[in-house]
């Protein structure tokens, strides 16, 4: 068996939610990952839990913001993370 079709059969699908978070002067929020990289605020989302309350809840537990006003759907995209 080739490397790249192992592969595959040991990556995981992954839901996760979050958002661009804009200020009055239109600078963009960006969260520390650990101190390794700087990132739009995003985490997984809990069971029960819909893709809005779960960026909220991430964008609160990243950032301390609690006052946020969803102004649009920014879609989505596909990437699996391996085990």
């Amino acid at each position: 068996m080739n490397i790249e079709v192992f592969n595959i059969f040991f990556m995981i699908k992954t839901s996760s939610a979050g958002g661009v978070v804009l200020n009055s002067h239109g600078q963009i929020l960006l969260v520390s990952q650990e101190g390794f990289a700087w990132t739009l605020p995003k985490g997984h989302i809990e069971a029960n839990e819909s893709i809005i309350e779960a960026a909220k809840r991430e964008i609160y537990e990243k950032s301390g913001l609690t006052q946020l006003e969803f102004v649009r759907d920014l879609g989505f995209y596909e990437r699996y993370k391996g085990c």
